[in-house]
C-alpha cells in the first residue's frame, strides 16, 4: 500500500491552512470567519504555539459557528475560554478573563472545505498531528 499520496494531501492541506494570513481572534474576525465547513487552528500570536485546531460539523452554521460561538463565547464545558481557566500554564481566573486572553494573545487560521479535496475528517487529524496543538490533548 502505497500511502506517499495521502501524505502528500495532508502536507498540502497544513502548508495551505498556514499559507492563510492569519485573522486576530477579536469581534472583527467573527464576521470575517466564514459560514462555511472547514478546519482552523488557533495561534498564540505571542509565542507562536498552536493551541487548538479543528473543523466545523456538517450540517451546523459552519466555521464561525465553530470558532466563535463555542471557543469565544461557549459553554463551559466546551470553549477554549474555560480550557484556558483550567490550564495551569495561563494565569486567567474567569471565562471572561480566557476571553480577554485570547483576544489580547490569539489569531486563527482556517480553510473551507471547498479549499482542498481531502476528506474534512482526515485533514482535522492530519493538521492536529503536525501542529500538535496544546489544549487538543
Amino acid at each position: 500500500m502505497n500511502i506517499q499520496p495521502r501524505i502528500d494531501e495532508g502536507r498540502k492541506v497544513v502548508e495551505e491552512l498556514l499559507s492563510m494570513r492569519p485573522l486576530p481572534f477579536n469581534d472583527t474576525a467573527k464576521e470575517m470567519i466564514p459560514c462555511k465547513h472547514g478546519i482552523y487552528a488557533i495561534i498564540n500570536s505571542s509565542t507562536g504555539e498552536f493551541i487548538y485546531a479543528g473543523k466545523s460539523q456538517q450540517g451546523k452554521e459552519g466555521l464561525q459557528n465553530r470558532v466563535w460561538i463555542q471557543h469565544r463565547t461557549g459553554s463551559e464545558s466546551s470553549d477554549l475560554a474555560q480550557m484556558l481557566v483550567n490550564s495551569d500554564d495561563i494565569s486567567v481566573q474567569s471565562r471572561a478573563e480566557g476571553r480577554q486572553w485570547l483576544e489580547n494573545h490569539c489569531a486563527i487560521y482556517y480553510l473551507t472545505a471547498d479549499q482542498f479535496c481531502m476528506d474534512i475528517n482526515s485533514a482535522e487529524h492530519f493538521v492536529i498531528a503536525v501542529l500538535n496543538p496544546r489544549y487538543n490533548k
